[in-house]
């Protein structure tokens, strides 16, 4: 089974990310199958969660809650998993972590993936539509978003393992909060 270590935003930063969603799922005529706002971080297949827990709460011990940048773009990626994703600024705190969970879970032998590089999102819809997807086969793949006046800086407040069940809905596993400023 797949779980996910996922990078979770704070109430403010959910309350701005919404208010985008909810306006390219209206713009694009995508279906309104609201899914929690994150960043997927690592996957990882079969590990086992006591020896999973305890490398997660040593790499996470010394973070504190960290602000991302929203580049100003979202993809639509028809070729993967059809699904619509906010891209992200791919430096700093975000960056760090992301490749030190990849690094550190190779180590301690958990089953993840090899190429670390790959652009940091966030799932702004849920992939497992088909009606829809042939009409927008016409937008464009990049949209700017840079011309709304929403924020562009976000909290991350916490990092959890999910794992979802039946494609269709997340299920927390266990829940990592980050050290305050």
């Amino acid at each position: 089974m797949k779980y996910y270590l996922v990078a979770l935003f704070d109430e403010e930063s959910c309350k701005s990310l919404e208010s985008i969603q909810r306006g390219l799922l209206r713009k694009y005529k995508l279906p309104r199958n609201h899914i929690s706002l994150h960043i997927p971080l690592e996957t990882i297949d079969n590990p086992n969660l006591d020896k999973l827990d305890e490398v997660v709460l040593k790499l996470i011990k010394p973070y504190k809650k960290f602000k991302i940048e929203l580049t100003g773009s979202a993809e639509f990626n028809e070729s993967t998993n059809k699904a619509l994703n906010l891209q992200i600024e791919n430096k700093g705190y975000i960056k760090k972590i992301h490749r030190l969970f990849n690094d550190m879970l190779k180590l301690h032998g958990f089953n993840v993936r090899e190429r670390v590089d790959s652009p940091l999102y966030i799932p702004i819809n849920n992939p497992n539509f088909k009606e829809n997807h042939k009409k927008n086969n016409t937008q464009p793949t990049v949209f700017n978003l840079r011309e709304s006046s929403q924020k562009n800086i976000l909290k991350i407040s916490k990092i959890e393992l999910w794992r979802f069940q039946n494609n269709k809905r997340e299920i927390p596993v266990k829940s990592y909060d980050l050290r305050n400023y």
